[in-house]
């Protein structure tokens, strides 16, 4: 299934778009996982 998906991503976008969405995915999970530490923490703290 991923491989069908990948093939059909290379051939309709040039990689460096993948390159950079997958980037801009990455900055997204490690804000979401920072903010869900720092709740933690305050809500643990008080």
């Amino acid at each position: 299934m991923m491989n069908t998906v990948m093939k059909t991503l290379n051939t309709s976008m040039p990689p460096l778009h993948i390159a950079k969405a997958v980037e801009k995915m990455d900055r997204t999970i490690e804000r979401v996982q920072e903010s869900k530490t720092s709740l933690f923490k305050t809500d643990y703290l008080e």
